[in-house]
């Protein structure tokens, strides 16, 4: 009999509708999940959600949040919104969801039906609302109803604002006779709706007690209605077992939860992938010396004498693999999910307090004790309220503390940054939705992976048909190629294979084995005696193991982007297999300095000794001697599209070899490029495969550098072969270009020799796959007669006064007003985004002053070295940091001079002058040829 209880229980779930009147409060979502999990629902539709975005939020309960509102990218109207909260189970069974409106959500689930449930979660306008709307808001429903595939189980619930009654004379076949009267204005519209599409209006079909059917109470309880519903098609009528309203449920709205139960079973559409996307290692845990020292010694057991250098690669890279996956396994294990639970006991029995009061207003036997009732509830309305705030305080104030102390134990900032990142944010982004590439939103976990498969697959494609016959006819051999000194071609050492291990990063996400830098780092001597037979046989053979011919490339929105539905508004972060990343680092020791040696002078990129700090230094120095000298001066900013996406391979290996590179490692890569294909990673799933037919391995140590080989060749064939069209220079020499990686400026003193730089520049970029971005392309002028009006790939170049160079802005006027005022504005954005650390007494004076000094100076000062200090930038800028200093010191009676001597600041104007002087001195330390 029990048995047979348990697999009835099985087979039914509940569902709820409620309106929630906001879940922006603190601690309102999180009352929320509480109930739905007392309540044991499994979909609970939310009405007027109010919060400030729209899309996905995996909440740390387990649940998960889906909801429309207001789209900030598009529209400043204060939607009100619609969403769904999901448990495990029903988000394993979600099929699609798809937002509407904001006053209209759909969701889609699999059931053992065989048939799918599509639930539509609705808010309607009120009665007091116009016509107008309300004809929009059925028609928009209607419209969605319409859209249900045939045979799908139907569910429209929500608020809809309408009050049917009882009488069901006409209705009987979609209503029964247990509504409340009396019916409102918005009650025929919506009974109408319901007939017209065969659906059941659960509410009335049930013998409840008032209270059970009442969903609205106004203040004071003068006023109660039936506004809130669940309908369900006719033809599944049968399957909805009971629908009723919960009094017991609190979150301080004055709707009440409406619950129904049905006889069905959902089950699960969407399984992760295991291991390639999951279940990542504790590698933190290595930082205990006794878990450090007991991984080693089971790495050392498993490894036993080492790889025989007789088997393939596979099967030497399967059993090294296995050593070091066992052994984490074993020693590390996988991390626990945190639920950080920041409300406190004490609040939780307020909140179970105002629940009973709640309670004790519906057992009120007359008004005195109702009024009674309805003031205590009121009151702890209000105290539950500051708790919640006080619990949120005190929650950051641990967390200050804890980030205090392991930097204290550990000497860094690591987490104290984690905890700022933590904190900083008051509400963490909902993942949205994607756009297809006709413009409509994906929801559905698999569309969305395929749509990304397929934008990173466009991206990196090969050049078109035509680019990629002219990149096939090689250019003449550029003149004047330097070629670099012997390299040894020999195989990896054990010295070299170690060197590289403790030259890696940790921190870094791994690759698709799940092996991390922390695993190889806890005894690098030992890890490479074990990779050393690995890497000679794939050195000798030219083949590599399956796991490191992939790459997972994650998704990441660019920072300067806010429309995070459009593909081409992210990025990627490619996670490579560490065992790869090792021996590219060994090739790259190898050949970087000799490369280097090569490199032409202008390119400041990656490069020991330069930075980008010297090109703009350059630039603002010959900017103002122009205007000084009134000399005219074109300069062109250019860009690559996509830097290297449709590098061509032909003309990289091409250009190796003429770089004077051994023929083994040049062989050894294209083996790798050949072999080497991508799969991107969203919500937990793995794509299929991409081919890297163009471009660099992202993520690779070695494509920097490779990249750089390619663009000096470009710019020896296209610039140096003609060099007297750019600016006269020291000893008879011109300077016609200055280089960061992909991006470039070109200098001349006429049009003529720009236009012809640029259409040279043209010529030998498209040999090499590349193509400039035009759009990401400007002309500045500097004091010349005649404007500019130059032409890239027959596209005008779009003229500026300014630019936005390497994080500086450079005037065609060499003003640094403009700029100074911009690194002012990106510190304030800085400093405010920390404005919870700075009053917090948790967190000491002097770690407020190490936070300050590396997050916030460093953006207020960056590229002052080459700015003129005069008094207005100086006043200008201490004016900033004291304001600053004073808010995170909280005194504001102090003299400046005191508060910087208690903050241990130099007054601006002083650093300035230091930091020139610095510069300057390291400038004139420099070689001749750098």
């Amino acid at each position: 009999m029990e048995q047979t209880q348990q697999d009835m229980e099985s087979k039914l779930i509940r569902i709820g509708t409620w309106n929630v009147l906001t879940l922006r409060k603190e601690g309102r979502l999180q009352q929320l999940v509480n109930e739905a999990q007392q309540m044991k629902l499994e979909i609970l539709g939310l009405s007027e959600v109010r919060r400030p975005d729209f899309g996905e939020h995996a909440l740390e309960s387990g649940y998960t949040l889906f909801h429309t509102g207001r789209d900030g990218e598009t529209d400043g109207r204060k939607y009100r919104g619609v969403g769904f909260l999901l448990s495990e189970r029903a988000r394993r069974a979600l099929v699609r969801w798809d937002l509407v409106s904001d006053r209209i959500i759909v969701a889609r689930f699999k059931t053992d039906r065989g048939c799918n449930l599509t639930i539509l979660q609705v808010r309607a306008p009120t009665n007091g609302a116009r016509s107008a709307d309300k004809k929009r808001f059925y028609h928009e429903l209607q419209a969605e109803v319409d859209n249900i595939p045939q045979g799908d189980i139907r569910i429209i619930m929500g608020d809809l604002n309408a009050q049917i009654g009882s009488d069901n004379g006409k209705y009987k076949h979609i209503m029964g006779p247990h509504g409340v009267d009396p019916p409102d204005r918005n009650g025929p519209l919506f009974v109408e709706f319901c007939n017209a599409n065969n659906m059941v209006i659960g509410g009335s079909l049930f013998r409840h007690s008032e209270m059970e059917k009442i969903t609205w109470e106004a203040p004071k309880g003068y006023t109660k209605k039936q506004i809130d519903h669940i309908c369900i098609s006719k033809e599944w009528k049968k399957y909805l077992l009971d629908v009723r309203s919960e009094k017991l449920a609190d979150i301080a709205s004055d709707h009440l939860l409406v619950i129904g139960e049905m006889f069905l079973r959902l089950e699960n559409v969407q399984r992760r992938v295991k291991g390639a996307v999951g279940e990542l290692f504790d590698t933190n845990r290595l930082s205990d010396r006794n878990v450090k020292n007991s991984f080693v010694k089971e790495v050392r057991t498993r490894a036993g004498n080492g790889v025989p250098s007789t088997e393939t690669v596979q099967e030497q890279w399967a059993a090294i693999e296995d050593v070091f996956i066992t052994a984490s396994e074993k020693i590390l294990g996988v991390p626990g999910t945190k639920r950080e639970e920041w409300i406190s006991d004490a609040t939780w029995q307020k909140i179970a307090e105002r629940k009973e009061a709640k309670a004790a207003i519906e057992r009120a036997k007359n008004v005195i004790k109702r009024i009674e009732a309805d003031r205590r509830y009121e009151e702890l309305k209000r105290e539950v309220d500051i708790a919640l705030q006080s619990d949120r305080q005190l929650w950051f104030c641990a967390l200050a503390a804890e980030g205090k102390k392991k930097m204290a134990a550990e000497g860094d900032m690591k987490h104290l940054y984690e905890m700022i990142r933590r904190v900083k944010v008051d509400e963490p982004h909902a993942k949205k939705p994607i756009k297809s590439t006709n413009g409509q939103l994906l929801t559905n976990p698999s569309d969305q992976l395929e749509r990304w498969a397929e934008h990173f697959g466009q991206l990196l494609a090969p050049p078109a048909r035509k680019q990629r016959q002219c990149a096939d006819r090689q250019p003449p051999e550029p003149p004047h190629v330097r070629r670099i000194g012997q390299v040894s071609s020999e195989e990896p050492t054990v010295q070299e294979i170690e060197a590289a291990i403790q030259a890696m990063e940790c921190d870094a996400e791994p690759g698709i084995d799940r092996i991390s830098a922390e695993m190889l780092k806890a005894d690098p001597t030992l890890a490479a005696q074990i990779l050393h037979p690995l890497f000679c046989t794939i050195w000798n053979t030219g083949t590599f193991p399956v796991d490191w011919t992939q790459g997972i490339l994650v998704p990441v929105p660019k920072k300067e982007q806010t429309d995070t539905k459009i593909c081409g508004n992210w990025t990627a972060v490619c996670q490579l297999c560490v065992g790869l990343k090792v021996l590219c680092k060994v090739i790259l020791n190898r050949i970087q300095q000799p490369i280097d040696a090569t490199l032409r002078r202008q390119q400041a990129a990656y490069r020991e000794g330069r930075s980008a700090l010297d090109h703009i230094a350059t630039l603002r120095i010959i900017i103002e001697q122009m205007n000084e000298s009134a000399g005219s001066l074109y300069l062109v900013f250019l860009q690559y599209e996509k830097e290297c996406n449709r590098l061509s391979h032909t003309y990289l290996w091409s250009a190796l070899r003429r770089k004077g590179v051994p023929d083994k490692i040049v062989n050894l890569l294209a083996a790798r490029y050949n072999t080497f294909s991508y799969r991107v990673r969203y919500n937990g799933l793995l794509s299929k495969p991409i081919r890297l037919e163009a471009g660099l391995i992202r993520g690779c140590p070695l494509s920097p550098l490779l990249f750089l080989v390619v663009i000096d060749e470009i710019m020896i064939g296209a610039i140096d072969r003609e060099p007297k069209r750019g600016l006269p220079w020291v000893e008879k020499q011109h300077l016609n270009d200055l280089s960061f990686a992909h991006d470039i400026v070109l200098l001349s003193t006429r049009r003529t020799n720009m236009a012809s730089k640029l259409g040279d520049l043209m010529e030998y970029s498209t040999a090499a796959g590349l193509t400039v971005n035009v759009s990401k392309t400007s002309a500045m002028d500097v004091n010349t007669s005649k404007p500019s009006s130059f032409r890239l790939a027959g596209q005008p170049i779009k003229k500026t006064v300014s630019f936005q160079y390497r994080g500086t802005l450079l005037t065609a006027d060499g003003d640094v007003s403009s700029d100074v005022a911009a690194r002012i504005q990106e510190g304030r954005a800085a400093f405010n985004s920390l404005k919870k650390i700075w009053p917090a007494e948790q967190i000491t004076r002097e770690t407020k002053l190490k936070l300050f000094n590396s997050t916030v100076k460093p953006l207020i000062l960056r590229g002052c070295e080459t700015w003129c200090g005069s008094a207005k930038t100086c006043k200008q800028l201490q004016e900033f940091i004291s304001r600053c200093l004073r808010r995170l010191v909280s005194d504001d009676r102090i003299s400046d001079e005191e508060l910087l001597q208690q903050c241990h600041q130099m007054p601006i104007e002083r650093e300035l002058r230091v930091r020139k002087w610095r510069w300057i001195v390291k400038t004139l330390c420099k070689s001749d040829s750098e």
